[in-house]
């Protein structure tokens, strides 16, 4: 969601008005290796940013799977 040099953040400021901030590397949610995103503003602000970052942690797991699959794929491949 970050993006380089933190444009997806910025990007989804901008859009939308509402305050986007993501933990450390090494700041998780408890129990998992998933960083915090907190999101402040007005509700609207806020509810299309969080729409706006669930979108982009969705696109980022369908690019990790994309890849694993490709991955997985190319090792077949090499077996034959």
């Amino acid at each position: 969601i970050i993006g380089q040099q933190g444009r997806g953040i910025t990007e989804i400021q901008h859009m939308t008005g509402a305050n986007v901030s993501v933990s450390r590397r090494g700041v998780y949610a408890p129990g998992t290796q998933n960083r915090i995103v907190t999101i402040t503003g007005p509700g609207s602000s806020v509810s299309k940013a969080a729409q706006l970052v669930r979108q982009k942690i969705q696109e980022a797991e369908q690019r990790r799977a994309q890849n694993s699959y490709e991955a997985v794929n190319l090792n077949i491949q090499a077996i034959r």
